[in-house]
């Protein structure tokens, strides 16, 4: 769990202000493209966030790529 709270107003809260922690803490051999489209999918500002399934996918094939192509 990312985020901690006594209730469900101060977790909303907490999601709301705080910067979820490092993903390589829960996942540390997860590739760094991996983490930086993950920081995209969940910022607060939702232009900052993929625009579109499309999108989306895009990036996930040019991680595979970068993360998995030898040559």
């Amino acid at each position: 769990r990312p985020f901690r709270a006594e209730d469900m107003a101060d977790l909303a809260a907490e999601h709301l202000r705080s910067v979820p922690p490092d993903l390589k803490e829960f996942v540390p051999h997860l590739p760094g493209n991996a983490i930086q489209l993950v920081r995209r999918m969940i910022a607060k500002d939702p232009s900052r966030r993929p625009q579109s399934p499309a999108e989306l996918i895009a990036e996930l094939m040019r991680i595979e790529i970068e993360t998995f192509s030898f040559g």
